[in-house]
């Protein structure tokens, strides 16, 4: 593992009551990493519309040393001043391009060419934020970041809402020339239907200086007495909006209500909100000729 990501840079006010790692203070930073005397590298994430420029600290006031900024794609612009900004600060800096599930090829293409033109970014990722993806759009959308930025390193962040993370993952490893930027974590501790197991990604990766033996050790002493507390992974409610190209929300809300058993109710929820479903990134996933029908 190169790189961990440890929270947020977020402007005050903006979301209260919200826990430290919202905001990702020096000191509390250091109350857990000491001075960081390690190989490991510290990364933040951003939300474009939840942080200004003067809110994100210089790199020589904190531990961080990666921001990661998170933006659909009408916030493009927004996210590429934000992205170069932070590089302009000392950061290595990458673009993470949300729900590209739900964005039409056009409208990508046009996004690629205004980051490959105006943003000074390092890394670049693919997101499935909606858990919708499936293997062969990944190679697609992958192929298509790495020929549209020459010079970039293509990451890839994915959903598990259809038990695709994983695979997904593997899809944009294989596809990718060069180095490439993978998300994972713990057990696929995330929200909603979580993201790819490290532990899996382990197991696939033979560079002998990915080591297996410790992470299962986190995952006894510190991640299985969460998962025994707290819910999240896939679902049927989760199935059903990744399957949709949907996001997530009205699946959380669900849960949250103690219905997670009922997929039939949630189906018949979604069913009364969307009469079809969406298109997938413009694309057809299997060869389809059309969308699929309706679970």
């Amino acid at each position: 593992v190169d790189y961990i990501d440890v929270g947020y840079f977020t402007s005050p006010g903006v979301l209260e009551g919200a826990g430290p790692w919202r905001f990702c203070k020096s000191e509390d930073l250091k109350r857990v990493f000491g001075e960081n005397k390690t190989a490991l590298k510290l990364a933040a994430m951003v939300d474009v519309g939840r942080v200004t420029e003067a809110d994100i600290p210089h790199s020589r006031d904190t531990l961080v040393d990666m921001v990661r900024v998170a933006c659909y794609a009408h916030q493009i612009d927004e996210a590429i001043q934000l992205a170069n900004s932070c590089v302009g600060k000392g950061y290595e800096v990458g673009v993470l391009f949300m729900a590209l599930s739900s964005v039409n090829m056009a409208d990508i293409n046009a996004c690629l060419d205004k980051l490959e033109g105006t943003c000074s970014c390092h890394f670049v990722y693919v997101t499935d934020s909606f858990g919708s993806l499936y293997c062969e759009q990944v190679e697609t959308l992958v192929s298509l970041f790495q020929k549209k930025l020459p010079g970039r390193t293509i990451g890839f962040h994915g959903k598990n809402n259809q038990h695709m993370a994983f695979a997904n993952t593997v899809q944009a490893i294989c596809t990718l020339e060069g180095v490439v930027m993978i998300d994972g974590s713990m057990l696929g501790l995330a929200r909603g239907a979580g993201t790819t197991p490290t532990e899996n990604l382990l197991c696939f990766l033979k560079n002998p200086k990915f080591k297996l033996r410790p992470a299962l050790e986190v995952i006894k002493t510190h991640i299985q007495p969460l998962a025994d507390t707290m819910e999240w992974g896939p679902s049927i409610p989760y199935l059903i909006t990744g399957a949709r190209n949907l996001h997530p929300r009205d699946a959380m809300a669900w849960q949250s209500a103690g219905k997670k058993l009922d997929g039939v109710g949630f189906l018949d929820f979604i069913n009364a909100k969307e009469k079809q479903p969406k298109p997938v990134a413009g694309l057809k996933p299997g060869g389809r000729a059309a969308p699929p029908q309706p679970l």
